[in-house]
């Protein structure tokens, strides 16, 4: 872990502060009947997010599990197959879209907390 931390640290060093602009919040079904809440980010301010979560993927790749990755190939073909394969995660690399994750949960209670959400700030 602590090398894991040391490369991103060293990563951090190639990136100034990203600022940018959410502009909504999606809901994104995931396996296993959850929903993932997460931000949209402002199509303008992308650009950074991506380049950031490019190099974190690509220095993460000595610190992966081997063999963790293999569940959830299931259900992928294509290119997101690819990035199972290569990092772990389906929609890594070009599939990557930049955002926050604001949590994940059940699709029967998603409606219970959509005054949570707070839509209305966009």
């Amino acid at each position: 872990m602590n090398a894991y931390r040391a490369a991103l640290r060293n990563l951090a060093k190639q990136f100034s502060l990203i600022r940018y602009e959410i502009v909504d919040v999606e809901d994104n079904p995931t396996p296993g009947d959850l929903i993932e809440i997460r931000t949209v980010v402002k199509q303008y301010d992308r650009p950074q997010f991506t380049a950031l979560h490019l190099v974190v993927m690509e220095a993460s790749l000595p610190f992966n599990t081997a063999g963790i990755y293999e569940r959830y190939e299931q259900g992928f073909s294509g290119e997101a197959l690819e990035n199972i394969k290569h990092c772990g995660f389906p929609l890594a690399r070009r599939l990557y879209t930049p955002h926050a994750s604001l949590g994940r949960v059940h699709k029967d209670i998603r409606p219970t907390i959509e005054h949570l959400v707070c839509r209305d700030a966009f």
